[in-house]
């Protein structure tokens, strides 16, 4: 798609001359909070898609741990009763629930219609670097049986990962965030 040195610009002139997008353009829509044309608009509800699947990842990963806490037992009674598991525990939990409230907001305002730059970006931000801390404590709550395939810990941390990158990393979402609080574009153009 990146053909030349004008990136999605070049490519959309190409296919269709009324698709085309001149810096300022996108510069109008990406620091006023407008609604994004077309391109902009599908990487946006991209991302809400990854912020939404990631409460349900959030969800299944605390429901595994606290599975595994009640069952193994350590010293003759359960890990779930160590004071380290139950403090994981509750970050999950606290993950979980605020990921959930951002990800309904989201949703909300989307179904109002209005502008969602900002609130995308906090979403996704937010809702992967939460999954990616639970994965991590999950991993380390099951001990080395978190690296194995027979739980799904071991899953939920190797598949967390590419959503993190391909949605826009933590790095854009706080260039983006920046941005429109600021109203200061960080990268030169």
């Amino acid at each position: 798609m990146m053909q030349g040195p004008r990136g999605i610009e070049s490519w959309l002139s190409r296919h269709d001359p009324k698709l085309y997008l001149t810096k300022s353009i996108v510069n109008k829509y990406l620091h006023l909070n407008q609604r994004p044309p077309l391109p902009f608009a599908n990487v946006e509800h991209t991302r809400f898609g990854i912020a939404c699947a990631a409460v349900g990842a959030i969800q299944s990963c605390l429901d595994a741990c606290v599975k595994y806490a009640r069952e193994r037992h350590q010293f003759k009674k359960p890990i779930g009763s160590f004071q380290l598991i139950q403090e994981k525990i509750a970050e999950m939990v606290v993950d979980l629930e605020s990921s959930r409230w951002l990800a309904y907001r989201l949703a909300y305002l989307k179904d109002k219609n209005v502008s969602v730059t900002k609130e995308t970006s906090i979403a996704k931000y937010h809702n992967m670097e939460a999954l990616a801390r639970c994965a991590k404590a999950g991993v380390e709550i099951h001990g080395s049986y978190g690296l194995s395939d027979e739980f799904p810990v071991e899953r939920l941390y190797r598949d967390c990962m590419a959503p993190i990158i391909y949605g826009g990393t933590a790095n854009v979402h706080k260039l983006v965030l920046g941005r429109l609080e600021l109203g200061i574009d960080a990268v030169s153009r």
